[in-house]
């Protein structure tokens, strides 16, 4: 197998396990009133997002280089 197969298949739950962290952190913190904290980790969960997307065009989109 070659590195980019091994990192497609490894790439699905270490994302799996930084959305579900975003998630709680996020649900966690609006439980509190703090306003910050809740923006905070939108903010994350939308650079997660992003880097996400990057990366999957990276490995899945890339003409082979």
């Amino acid at each position: 197998m070659s590195f980019k197969t091994i990192l497609k298949i490894a790439f699905v739950p270490i994302w799996l396990f930084f959305l579900l962290f975003a998630i709680q952190y996020i649900f966690g913190l609006i439980s509190e009133p703090d306003t910050g904290s809740v923006i905070l980790g939108v903010f994350l969960l939308s650079l997660l997002i992003l880097v996400t997307l990057i990366t999957f065009k990276k490995i899945y989109f890339s003409n082979g280089h």
